[in-house]
């Protein structure tokens, strides 16, 4: 919330920021510090993967939010979209194309001598190779 309000105030004045974050983890927002005044003040970003449905998404919301504030309320309004009640505040859900890949299993391949080519962008990967990140102690 703090970082997001700074970007608000700051270099991001006057533009729309989306706070962008996975629907696993979004499904759990009732948990997070502060999460009904995120809602209230920022719009998200929420990816979905595989058979991920944003009405389950909704759903989750319209099941853990209330025990925290009874006075939010998150409705769809429309394909790929859902509405924070009495609020400008929008959430889009973006359908995402799922890898079947891991942070754990890039540090493994690399650990063992193998490559993560194609798996991070170049300039990770070099970082990571100029460094001899996750070889160990060799």
């Amino acid at each position: 919330l703090d970082t997001l309000a700074a970007l608000a105030e700051g270099p991001c004045r006057g533009h729309e920021i989306y706070f962008i974050v996975g629907a696993d983890a979004f499904s759990e927002i009732h948990t997070w510090h502060r999460a009904p005044e995120l809602l209230r003040r920022f719009h998200f970003a929420v990816t979905l993967r595989g058979s991920q449905q944003a009405e389950d998404v909704i759903a989750t919301l319209g099941r853990t939010l209330p025990p925290l504030d009874s006075s939010i309320r998150v409705a769809m309004a429309g394909e790929g979209r859902a509405k924070v009640a009495d609020s400008e505040w929008e959430i889009r859900f973006v359908p995402v194309t799922h890898l079947d890949i891991s942070a754990t299993q890039i540090r493994r391949a690399i650990r063992s001598g193998g490559s993560s080519r194609y798996l991070l962008p170049r300039e990770v990967e070099l970082f990571i190779i100029r460094r001899r990140l996750y070889r160990g102690n060799a």
